[in-house]
């Protein structure tokens, strides 16, 4: 799988995106190409290599006509729609738009389902989101991860007179997507707008806040127009294909405490997991407030049924909160044969180590049913088991 990887140094902007993407490979004229397609005028694109604090990277530029109307998220969307662009590039290019009117309704306490965009209602803001959204398409990229972004502080200047860092706008788009940040150092007395809606807008609608496992290809950078001496106002994207390691496999921790469910419903919530696919389950006795004694849940089961296992423990437990964690589990290479005893057939689990036998175990419940039936002690049913299948197998 392709992937990419914005990580924000010093920033996040519909510009800065751009020209990270244009600093990876891709062509300025392949963007304006595509940005002819929305079939509008008045504005040009140049691009030029710069720097921010040593880190040298692509800077772009979009001068357009400025007596050139305000649009609403409408307008966007139906330019946007009466294109001949790819399908992909129109849902995610509106997609964003509309998390921009979400977000600016916010902010504004507005419950109109079409509210003026006031700054973001310019033609460099269709430029950014969907050039970046062009450039993202053009790259091929299977999945998109970020990082946290750094919130900046202090006040900048707009049409409504000056604003908090990040604008309310910015706030309400880290809100929908409850995305991590980054605080500034508390030296930085104003940093200035370090990410800008459109950016925030742009990245979160697109992708997910995930450090992937992944072989680096290239590293590009994005610079903003900020040129400050406390950081360098940049956004680099890494392009790489992601690290598959098959001896692995990618698995959820659920963990929660419990002091006040009665240990018969513990042994069937332990039964159910288990049946339901859980890979392992275990109790691990602790204290908790007040000296009373109780125990964690520990439940490894795959993503796939990670919110029916969390449903399950909620609703037959006294648990109040679970917590998650990923996790990867390195995994033996096993399989399952069955042997014939003179007790009887019995199942027994193999592990394998550079296609070698290295280690035999008889399948438990097997053995107890031949221990019953025979009238013998298990742990003898066992060792006869354990003896003739390394004969037959070794």
């Amino acid at each position: 799988m392709k992937l990419g990887y914005f990580k924000s140094i010093g920033g996040v902007s519909g510009d800065m995106i751009l020209a990270s993407i244009i600093d990876s490979g891709v062509l300025v004229n392949e963007i304006i190409e595509g940005l002819s397609l929305l079939n509008i005028g008045g504005y040009n694109i140049s691009s030029h290599i710069s720097n921010r604090e040593g880190v040298v990277g692509t800077r772009i530029e979009v001068e357009y006509d400025t007596n050139d109307r305000r649009r609403a998220f409408n307008d966007f969307a139906e330019i946007v729609n009466a294109s001949s662009l790819p399908d992909k590039v129109k849902k995610d290019s509106c997609n964003i738009f509309y998390r921009l009117n979400e977000a600016e309704k916010i902010a504004h306490k507005s419950s109109s389902s079409n509210v003026d965009l006031h700054e973001l209602g310019e033609v460099d803001t269709l430029i950014d989101v969907v050039g970046s959204v062009f450039g993202m398409y053009i790259l091929k990229l299977d999945s998109i991860y970020l990082s946290p972004f750094p919130t900046g502080n202090g006040v900048i200047k707009t049409s409504h007179g000056l604003t908090p860092v990040p604008s309310p706008a910015t706030v309400a788009l880290l809100s929908l997507s409850q995305a991590p940040v980054i605080q500034s150092p508390v030296e930085l007395n104003n940093t200035g707008e370090m990410i800008t809606p459109t950016g925030v807008a742009i990245l979160t609608t697109l992708g997910s806040f995930k450090s992937p496992r992944m072989y680096i290809d290239n590293v590009s950078y994005g610079l903003g127009r900020r040129k400050s001496k406390h950081y360098p106002n940049v956004l680099s994207l890494w392009l790489g294909n992601e690290i598959e390691n098959e001896s692995s496999s990618k698995l959820v921790l659920l963990e929660t405490n419990i002091d006040d469910t009665d240990g018969q419903i513990l042994g069937y919530v332990h039964e159910r997991l288990l049946k339901m696919g859980a890979k392992d389950v275990w109790f691990t006795p602790i204290y908790m407030k007040k000296n009373r004694p109780g125990v964690i849940l520990s439940v490894i089961i795959p993503f796939d049924i990670e919110n029916k296992a969390v449903d399950f423990i909620i609703s037959e437990t006294s648990t109040l909160g679970i917590r998650s964690s990923n996790v990867a589990r390195y995994e033996a290479e096993r399989n399952i044969c069955a042997i014939n005893t003179v007790y009887g057939k019995v199942n027994v689990k193999l592990k394998f180590k550079n296609n070698k036998i290295i280690n035999i175990s008889p399948e438990y419940e097997d053995c107890k049913k031949l221990a019953l039936e025979n009238d013998l002690p298990l742990k003898y049913i066992i060792d006869k088991v354990t003896r003739q299948a390394e004969s037959d197998l070794l």
